[in-house]
């Protein structure tokens, strides 16, 4: 199981980002990654540390178990085993439909000049962030598959990540598209339906 959880997180981070990004260059010509961190370098520089760092684990637990230099915790059993694969799929196809649902807007990064409106459709109306749930979402499949305490300090790891990233990326988003973002995401939770919805948005904004 320890590489069939390998190879599924490697095809879904090939999926969600190489793959996407040469789709979108051959729809809209252009890769859509636009740098607009340095507003919040320090936020910013411990996300992609971590992001990197959780990524590497989960990608790493199930590979060093696969060739037996760690143990798995546990042999998952049948239902695990089905549980594992059902949530690697469920993740991909939540990450392509996001993707596809952001059409144009879609970007590794956030660019707060762009003149996109706010995404509300799709897997948006439940949850502001869909392609990160899909990612930790990824992350638990491998760990159901193949568990390993590399494996569960690397989804630890990206949730961390996700976490502050989407915390740096909400004040530019409110600048960008003010009250169309804020109503938005008043109503619609980060990772979860209506948990961590933006409850006083000008108390958040003078915390960032």
């Amino acid at each position: 199981m320890a590489g069939l959880a390998l190879t599924l997180v490697s095809v879904f981070l090939i999926v969600v980002f190489p793959l996407r990004s040469w789709r979108r260059r051959a729809r809209f010509g252009a890769a859509g990654r636009a740098d607009y961190r340095h507003g919040r370098p320090g936020s910013w520089k411990r996300a992609d540390a971590l992001f990197l760092l959780g990524f590497a684990l989960v990608l790493t637990g199930p590979g060093l178990a696969a060739v037996e230099l760690i143990d798995v915790i546990a042999q998952p059993s049948p239902a695990t085993i089905v549980l594992g694969m059902t949530v690697m799929a469920l993740a991909v196809a939540l990450a392509v439909w996001a993707q596809n649902t952001m059409g144009a807007a879609w970007r590794p990064d956030i660019a707060p000049a762009d003149d996109c409106q706010v995404v509300t459709d799709g897997p948006f109306r439940v949850v502001r962030n869909p392609t990160y749930v899909a990612m930790l979402a990824a992350a638990a499949g491998a760990a159901l598959l193949a568990p390993t305490v590399v494996g569960i300090v690397g989804w630890l790891a990206l949730l961390t990540s996700l976490v502050l990233t989407t915390r740096a990326e909400e004040p530019p988003l409110r600048r960008a598209y003010g009250t169309d973002y804020e109503q938005y995401a008043a109503r619609v939770g980060r990772f979860l339906p209506l948990i961590g919805r933006l409850r006083n948005p000008a108390a958040d904004a003078g915390d960032s």
